[in-house]
């Protein structure tokens, strides 16, 4: 039995919790960081830090007005060298520059003859950083390679795609996390080009070994790091009024002191009734697997970027609910076939007992084959670098390789990989430091 010391402990940081969550997510506090960004970038006479500002503001105001004014600030200095003489927005990636090896990306097709270009997947902002800070001759590099950046979070970081309309020459292919940031990103510059697929829509089915149904022996399973962005804090305070004899599994990544240990202590906090089974950063097969025994997968998260998890449950068969106002890129997906919505603001506890009672009733997998496994997105990716190579009069006479996420790019089933040999010992020769010698094996597993 708690001592009145530690239950008045517990009440305070489970309102602080609350507090901070209610603070972070409050849409009058983004406009209120908008409006300040906005007015710092009206009144600073640095450079840099107003296209920051501008960039801020228009990251998170709504304001037609501040978003227009920042869009035509932005505009103005684009394309020149500021971005790479000043560094701006380097500092964030301080860490990962020191290692400039490029990781998480993979050529997609090699250059070919008279012209025809290569294509090269790019993923994480700070590897977009090293490729274009790290390549003296980027002129060349482009001409042999379309570049598709893929973004990591939502809003994006726009301070590196200002840094690659400086750098690159015409259309730059972008993967948005989330859809309804896509038309911001255009919006910024009429050479973003945003790709119609998500980066969690690059899962390849034949990967994903769901049970049947009478075989799941996980009633509801959330994979989601330990950071406070997935909010783990709302779920063991549903759990808290649920059955105890219910079968959770919980699966995180540490980030810095939030850990397993901090996620064990905080659902004793919240007065949690089951036995939570927590596991840290297990290999992606066993995470695979805990998908394809689990009855429902949920995220609460409110903000992130495109969280691969949700359509990993999918091809596992297994429905996913998301909180109904969250801004997160396969919030799409979520429909009759594939999971439910839920309110944040109603007592989830009642919720998400509904929606273990009809888990049954779903067809995610079937679903997620027909619209975002990695078959169909290669067709829409390959389609669309088809057609603009030939409308810009280049030659277009091999398709790209099929990537796909494990947990991150690969190409495969070594697809094609014999194809690239020359092609990564060519980059290796030319940029030792960029493309390291084991790249390839790296990412054709």
């Amino acid at each position: 039995m708690k001592s009145p010391y530690h239950s008045l402990r517990d009440l305070h940081y489970r309102l602080k919790v609350r507090l901070l969550d209610a603070i972070r997510y409050s849409s009058s506090a983004r406009e209120l960081i908008g409006l300040l960004h906005a007015l710092r970038a009206r009144i600073t006479r640095d450079p840099v830090r107003r296209l920051i500002a501008d960039l801020q503001a228009y990251r998170f105001s709504s304001n037609s007005t501040i978003r227009s004014r920042s869009i035509r600030s932005f505009r103005a200095h684009a394309e020149d060298g500021i971005w790479t003489e000043e560094r701006v927005g380097w500092e964030r990636y301080a860490d990962q520059l020191a290692v400039p090896t490029l990781t998480r990306s993979v050529i997609l097709k090699a250059p070919g003859p008279d012209g025809e270009k290569g294509v090269i997947l790019i993923t994480f902002e700070y590897n977009w950083l090293r490729l274009l800070a790290g390549i003296h001759d980027i002129a060349r590099f482009q001409k042999e390679y379309d570049i598709i950046l893929s973004t990591s979070s939502s809003p994006s970081n726009y301070t590196m795609l200002g840094l690659a309309l400086s750098v690159l020459d015409g259309t730059i292919y972008v993967q948005a996390c989330n859809y309804k940031e896509i038309d911001e990103i255009e919006n910024l510059h009429p050479r973003l080009k945003c790709l119609p697929m998500l980066p969690c829509d690059w899962i390849d089915p034949r990967f994903s070994q769901p049970r049947a149904r009478s075989d799941r022996d996980v009633d509801i399973l959330m994979v989601a790091g330990w950071a406070p962005v997935k909010r783990q804090w709302q779920f063991y305070d549903a759990l808290s009024r649920m059955p105890p004899e219910l079968r959770i599994v919980m699966i995180g990544q540490a980030e810095g002191h939030f850990d397993i240990g901090h996620a064990r202590r905080e659902a004793q906090v919240f007065g949690v009734r089951q036995q939570i089974a927590f596991y840290q950063s297990l290999p992606i097969d066993q995470v695979a697997e805990y998908q394809g025994r689990a009855k429902v997968s949920i995220i609460l998260s409110r903000r992130e970027g495109c969280c691969v998890a949700v359509t990993e449950s999918f091809f596992a068969n297994t429905p996913v609910g998301l909180l109904e106002d969250a801004h997160i890129g396969p919030l799409a997906y979520i429909n009759e076939s594939t999971g439910v919505l839920l309110d944040r603001r109603r007592d989830l506890a009642p919720q998400l007992l509904r929606f273990l009672e009809r888990s049954d009733t779903f067809a995610a997998r079937r679903w997620a084959e027909a619209h975002v496994s990695c078959d169909v997105s290669y067709l829409k990716l390959n389609e669309i670098l088809c057609e603009d190579a030939r409308r810009s009069g280049r030659n277009w006479t091999r398709n790209i390789l099929t990537p796909c996420w494990r947990p991150h790019p690969t190409i495969r089933y070594h697809e094609g990989a014999k194809d690239l040999v020359a092609c990564y010992a060519n980059l290796h020769e030319r940029y030792p430091q960029l493309f390291p010698a084991d790249l390839m094996e790296q990412s054709y597993r």
